[in-house]
């Protein structure tokens, strides 16, 4: 046979006490919307360093389609020189420079294949071209879709035996800033 004892009731809570053994609804709301800051703002922080990720993936490319951009226009000088029969391959270079807007405000662009110059409209320079190829990433301005890269190259006379070569190189980033 078993035995039931009865077990003691347990005091009624006051309203105090109730109000202390839980959350309220306001209690809640404050720490979701504390939760819900700290999310965006981790949002807001992971946006802008992918931006700058690519805003230092795009310099980087700047940087070397600039310095290509001047080691063709030596390629130029060079074949100028070589191909010269007579010792006029520097006046011949200095003369298609000119000839191809190069020495004027609005510049010239170089084809990095057939190393030929051509100068820019008033408006500027056009984008250069992208292609793929054997996993590497190729600039150009014949194949290839738009890229946000155009360069412009300006040479200045420094004295008859020497020239100066800027070879400038801007892109749209973005919002197209």
């Amino acid at each position: 046979m078993k035995y039931f004892t009865p077990q003691k009731q347990r005091p009624a809570r006051s309203v105090a006490q109730s109000a202390k053994a839980g959350f309220t609804l306001i209690e809640t709301l404050v720490a979701l919307a504390i939760f819900t800051i700290s999310i965006v703002g981790l949002v807001a922080v992971t946006a802008g360093g992918i931006n700058n990720v690519t805003y230092a993936k795009n310099k980087i490319t700047a940087m070397a389609l600039s310095a290509e951009g001047v080691e063709l226009i030596r390629s130029v000088r060079d074949n100028f020189a070589l191909q010269s029969t007579t010792a006029t391959g520097w006046t011949d270079f200095t003369s298609e420079l000119a000839n191809k807007g190069c020495t004027t405000g609005s510049g010239c662009i170089i084809d990095a294949e057939t190393l030929t110059l051509v100068g820019c409209l008033s408006s500027g320079c056009p984008f250069m071209n992208k292609y793929t190829s054997a996993n590497a990433d190729y600039y150009g301005y014949k194949v290839g879709t738009q890229s946000s890269f155009a360069r412009t190259i300006l040479i200045s006379g420094v004295s008859t035996d020497e020239i100066s070569i800027t070879s400038t190189v801007s892109w749209v980033q973005g919002d197209g800033i």
